[in-house]
C-alpha cells in the first residue's frame, strides 16, 4: 500500500541532537511527521560515535517511512511509547527493554525491520553490534 503523493515528493530533516533535546520521551531516537503522516523530522541522541548515530538515524528513517506506508500514525506510536515508558518507571518493564519490542506496539513489526537494517548498517560499517549497543547505553548513563 503506497500513500498517495501530495504536492511534492517526500522530504524530511534528520539530525543528531543532545539527548535532552529529543522531543516527547526518553528514547534514543525520535520522529515527527507532516500533516499527511509522512516523516518530517528524524532525530537521534548523540552517542559520541558517528557510526552509531547514523545507525540510529537509519533505524528511525526506516521505521517512520514504513509506519507512514502502512498507515501507522505517529500520534499512536508516541502515545504507546509514552505509556510504555511510564510503566517502565513503575517497574512493569525491564530497563533494557524497548517499547518497539512489545507485540502491543502499533509499530512493532516496523521496529523489528528497522532494527535489522540498523544491524546490517552497523556491521557493514565495521562496528560490532555490542559496541553499538554500548554506545547507545552510554547516552543514558551520561544524562
Amino acid at each position: 500500500m503506497k500513500p498517495s503523493r501530495t504536492k511534492k515528493p517526500i522530504q524530511f530533516f534528520a539530525a543528531t541532537l543532545p539527548w535532552k533535546q529529543l522531543p516527547d520521551y526518553p528514547d534514543i531516537g525520535s520522529w515527527k511527521v507532516n500533516a499527511d503522516n509522512s516523516p518530517a523530522v528524524i532525530s537521534c541522541a548523540d552517542t559520541g560515535d558517528d557510526v552509531s548515530n547514523c545507525g540510529i538515524l537509519i533505524h528511525e528513517i526506516v521505521e517512520s517511512v514504513l509506519c507512514w506506508v502502512h498507515g501507522v500514525k505517529e500520534e499512536d506510536v508516541s502515545s504507546f511509547d509514552q505509556q510504555w515508558f511510564k510503566e517502565q518507571k513503575e517497574g512493569k518493564h525491564h530497563e533494557d527493554d524497548e517499547p518497539g519490542y512489545s507485540t502491543e506496539a502499533p509499530y512493532h513489526l516496523w521496529h523489528l525491520v528497522a532494527e535489522r537494517v540498523e544491524r546490517c548498517f552497523i556491521e557493514n560499517a565495521g562496528m560490532m553490534w555490542s559496541h553499538h549497543v554500548s554506545n547507545c547505553e552510554g547516552v543514558y548513563k551520561d544524562a
